[in-house]
């Protein structure tokens, strides 16, 4: 009996800025949210990216406001590694002060405009 391996490509998940948005104003410490699957610094960038150029750029998008909210204290960013240029780029909730609770909404407001 011979064994026959399968190669899966990678998943994409239809996360864009907007929706990782709306997670952060609602996600509690704790929560976990799965932004892309695959290569990153490939798929960002428009001489290796596999994937269509619209998604491409709203990767881009997705990945700097994920940047931004880890950079803002509000998130942990973590890789898991399921095999070669396949990893899952997580964002995971952290504790947040009152103040920046607060003023959540605005941050992402002016940000956005």
């Amino acid at each position: 009996m011979t064994s026959k391996i399968v190669t899966l490509s990678p998943v994409r998940l239809p996360i864009t800025e907007t929706s990782l948005c709306a997670w952060l104003g609602q996600a509690a410490p704790g929560d976990t949210l799965t932004y892309h699957r695959g290569a990153l610094a490939h798929d960002r960038t428009s001489y290796a990216s596999r994937i269509p150029e619209a998604e491409r750029i709203e990767l881009v998008r997705t990945s700097r406001r994920a940047l931004w909210a880890f950079g803002r204290g509000l998130v942990h960013l973590v890789q898991r590694r399921h095999g070669e240029d396949d990893y899952s780029y997580i964002l995971v909730a952290r504790p947040r002060s009152r103040k920046v609770a607060a003023s959540l909404p605005a941050l992402l407001t002016a940000e956005a405009a």
